[in-house]
């Protein structure tokens, strides 16, 4: 690495460290007195408070690392720009294209480390900050024991279980329905009065089976005592608690967009969200490339501006990627162009800008 490029990614470094740790102190105490009622009212230790907001840490970070990084090129650039070290860089050959590499660089890894937060650690911290929040601050009752009423589940091979009563310790459902979908249509159904979990496998009592083909109800059969060998799921998966999909990591979003899709249910605002899960961090790469065409105006109005600059276009950022999840949770953009439209609009301005500025 040469010296030059060391000088430019510990100027870029700088600023955007201290605007993470600026903008988390800021979204920490905000939230806290927004909370703090609740945390007087229901007398909670200050230690389960600050397990709570270290788990919310995850969350915080991917969310400001966009506009983290966009200030920090802003400043980085901007403050050479002032000094006229660009001047000098280019005046002895470097061309800006040269300049922007090793920003190009910190931005790529940025990104990188964004999709890895946000794949596997975000949702786990949101899954424990909610439980925290729920059961340790609020007070709400846990789901507790092995009993289960008005149970639904999605499970494998596009089953989809309702179930009236599961007793877990038995292994016993009562008023059991389970539904079994192929490429969205349903082709099995299965009714019956309980099940039981007996060596390894679901036996079904006073039930009956009904099997549906392309023109509806094609056959119905009766049955006092039937075992079904191919559902793959125990006792234990019926008692694990339901995560929401902001607490799923990715794998396991794809693979609960797999099993809905199994089962004939809606996944495109599934795959709206699963595609966010990339183009979110990727936002850290592309506004580097906003860089270089807002250095001149860093330059005039100093870090004031430059600051303003980037809120600015944060705003615009978040603006667009809510407009994009909307249209693609209705189904009026495809999940692909939703999760990405903020990026692509920036990436065409940060393109232009950079082909319009003096090299």
């Amino acid at each position: 690495m040469k010296v030059l490029d060391r000088y430019v990614i510990r100027s870029l470094l700088s600023p955007l460290a201290g605007s993470i740790i600026v903008f988390l102190t800021l979204a920490v105490v905000v939230d806290l007195f927004e909370r703090l009622d609740t945390f007087i009212d229901h007398e909670v230790p200050v230690r389960t408070i600050v397990q709570y907001y270290v788990a919310t840490l995850p969350f915080l970070i991917v969310l400001m690392l966009p506009v983290a990084t966009l200030i920090g090129v802003l400043f980085s650039l901007g403050g050479m720009a002032r000094r006229n070290e660009l001047i000098a860089m280019t005046a002895n050959g470097i061309s800006l294209y040269r300049i922007l590499a090793p920003t190009l660089v910190v931005g790529f890894v940025v990104s990188a480390v964004g999709f890895l937060l946000t794949a596997e650690i975000v949702p786990r911290g949101n899954g424990i900050s909610e439980e925290i929040y729920d059961h340790e601050i609020k007070g709400r009752p846990r789901l507790s024991g092995t009993s289960r009423r008005d149970l639904n589940y999605l499970g494998s091979g596009g089953r989809f279980f309702l179930i009236r009563r599961f007793d877990g310790e038995a292994g016993v459902m009562d008023d059991v329905v389970v539904q079994q979908f192929a490429e969205g249509t349903l082709v099995h159904r299965i009714d019956a009065v309980r099940a039981t979990w007996q060596e390894d496998r679901w036996i079904f009592e006073s039930g009956f089976l009904r099997r549906f083909g392309e023109d509806g109800l094609t056959a119905i059969e009766a049955f006092e005592q039937r075992a079904f060998p191919d559902i793959e799921e125990t006792p234990r998966d019926f008692l694990r608690e339901i995560k929401e999909p902001k607490e799923m990591t990715l794998s396991e979003l794809r693979e609960h967009r797999r099993r809905t899709r199994l089962s004939g249910g809606d996944v495109t605002k599934i795959e709206v969200d699963e595609r966010m899960r990339a183009s979110f961090p990727a936002a850290s790469f592309i506004v580097v490339l906003l860089g270089a065409p807002l250095a001149g105006a860093i330059r005039r109005g100093g870090h004031a501006l430059g600051f303003g600059l980037a809120l600015l276009v944060s705003f615009v950022y978040y603006v667009l990627l809510q407009v994009g999840e909307t249209y693609g949770h209705n189904g009026t953009l495809t999940p692909t162009l939703a999760a990405w439209l903020p990026n692509l609009v920036f990436l065409a301005i940060g393109i232009f800008g950079l082909w319009k500025s003096r090299k």
